[in-house]
């Protein structure tokens, strides 16, 4: 058996005319095309880790809705929320030493 690890890095939950529901259905939608190309494969997708250009409340609620959004999908897809308050330290700001320099790879 397969397993396609999917961890999809998103710049464009900042953008206002953006919500979190359309933005998880878009990252359930990539699930369904891996699906239909790949079916025997199982497919754990991550949810959206904070970074920069990615305001905190946003990564949470397109992570809520991940977690909705992906109940009983027939893609043979696991969700695996991230734990954001491992990522995140003082002051709700995203803990440096995790990404490099540009603060969107992780390093």
């Amino acid at each position: 058996m397969k397993i396609i690890i999917l961890n999809i890095g998103t710049n464009d939950i900042s953008y206002k005319d953006r919500n979190a529901k359309d933005v998880a259905e878009e990252i359930v939608y990539v699930c369904q095309r891996l699906y239909e190309r790949k079916r025997s494969a199982s497919i754990l997708l991550t949810g959206i880790l904070p970074g920069k250009g990615r305001p905190l409340w946003k990564v949470v609620s397109v992570n809520n809705c991940l977690n909705t959004v992906t109940i009983g999908n027939n893609y043979n897809m696991h969700y695996i929320p991230p734990t954001i308050k491992e990522w995140v330290g003082l002051k709700e700001r995203v803990k440096s030493d995790l990404y490099a320099s540009d603060k969107i790879r992780l390093s």
